[in-house]
């Protein structure tokens, strides 16, 4: 299997909270992909998206992402065709208030295993959208469920693999068999805090 990345070096119009930063680069994003023909193809066909994107880098110490600075993010997506849409559409997103695409330089990873994964944020899971169109993701603080959380990270893997293996395939375990909090400490109000 081979991983297309794409690096993007953007210009941003507005200062923008780290807070509010994965929402910003997904709905810049999700433009983009309705704005191309391929890719509302594949979204009509109800297909999983498949690809994925890091934040905006390097972090600023007050995090908030400066305007009229350059700073870069990376998508990553096993599908090439898709990758080349995608790299020619967000070039052409040029109205968007926050973002402007000054660069973008694609790369091939050859696969390669993964023996240990440290990261601080290992996993994002969109939850529901909030009364003033904001998208909310899972938090301990937030939904507090660490069930209903594996339940739907299951459930996501399964469509998954169906997209990639479309002859059924019974799943009769558990993917994940256990998720540990090791992070005591929470963000409220651009301060840490404690979690009892």
């Amino acid at each position: 299997m081979k991983i297309f990345e794409l690096k993007c070096e953007a210009y941003l119009k507005s200062d923008i909270d780290l807070k509010n930063s994965f929402d910003v680069l997904s709905k810049f994003i999700n433009h983009s992909i309705y704005k191309n023909e391929i890719c509302e193809q594949n979204d009509k066909n109800n297909h999983i998206k498949n690809y994925c994107f890091g934040n905006f880098y390097p972090t600023e110490s007050d995090r908030i992402y400066k305007k009229n600075r350059v700073y870069g993010f990376v998508i990553r997506s096993i599908n090439e065709d898709f990758i080349d849409a995608l790299s020619g559409s967000l070039k052409q997103n040029i109205n968007n208030s926050f973002i402007s695409i000054l660069k973008i330089t694609k790369k091939q990873i050859e696969q390669f295993f993964i023996k240990e994964l440290y990261t601080v944020t290992p996993v994002i899971v969109t939850d529901k959208i909030d009364e003033s169109g904001r998208q909310l993701y899972w938090s301990l603080d937030y939904n507090g469920d660490m069930i209903a959380l594996q339940k739907q990270l299951q459930n996501n893997l399964k469509r998954k693999l169906k997209q990639f293996y479309p002859e059924d395939i019974e799943v009769s375990n558990n993917f994940i068999h256990e998720i540990k909090n090791l992070n005591q400490y929470i963000l409220k109000n651009s301060r840490i805090a404690k979690n009892n």
